[in-house]
């Protein structure tokens, strides 16, 4: 919104701490426990700080990581609405030259989905997806656990150390270990029990 980022920094400027409270990147199995928010430090789209701990916290999310896909006939393309910080948020051009530049990098069909705040299915649809494309879209995540290779152009995005930056590599994407930044990630989403009652706000002004 017009002028939020300007008042958060001025409050930064006296030394308090600013967090940006967003969607969760993805849901815990079940949602045992109500709903989530994602929390950070400074900045929106993962790229803030946020202390992080072991690997348990992602353990009980009780996700389970599908198998890297190698085969796909498309790249499905994971726009965003484009609002937020300057140099976070996705380029309002963004959207409108991404398909002209991966063709440069492969002859595969191209499908855009566009975000579900302005149309449907909720869900992206992964099917016969050989990656997905992003600036920086929670959507993305979801193709990481799908086990669909993610390209992403947001430097700082959250899932970086599981997808490639680019798109030049799109014919040879990242096929690594992904449960590191997963293991990360956790630890910036917060049930909204935990958040009535104070821990992740604990755990900002202790551990960062």
């Amino acid at each position: 919104f017009p002028g939020v980022e300007g008042i958060c920094r001025q409050f930064e400027a006296v030394g308090a701490l600013v967090l940006v409270a967003e969607n969760p990147w993805i849901k815990p199995v079940g949602e045992k426990r109500g709903g989530m928010v994602a929390l950070c430090q400074g900045h929106h789209n993962g790229v803030g700080a946020w202390p992080i701990g072991d690997s348990t916290r992602w353990s009980s999310f009780e996700i389970e990581l599908s198998p890297w896909r190698t085969s796909g006939e498309r790249v499905l393309v994971l726009p965003q609405r484009g609002y937020g910080e300057l140099g976070i948020a996705m380029p309002p051009t963004w959207g409108q030259t991404v398909m002209s530049r991966i063709s440069k990098f492969t002859n595969r069909s191209i499908v855009i989905r566009q975000h579900p705040g302005l149309f449907r299915p909720k869900e992206p649809d992964f099917s016969k997806a050989w990656c997905a494309v992003t600036w920086a879209s929670g959507a993305a995540i979801k193709a990481l656990v799908a086990g669909v290779p993610v390209f992403y152009e947001l430097k700082d995005w959250v899932g970086k150390a599981a997808a490639k930056y680019g798109l030049r590599d799109i014919e040879n994407p990242f096929l690594g270990d992904r449960l590191p930044m997963f293991e990360r990630l956790a630890w910036a989403q917060w049930y909204l029990d935990e958040v009535e009652s104070g821990e992740p706000f604990v755990r900002f002004m202790e551990k960062l």
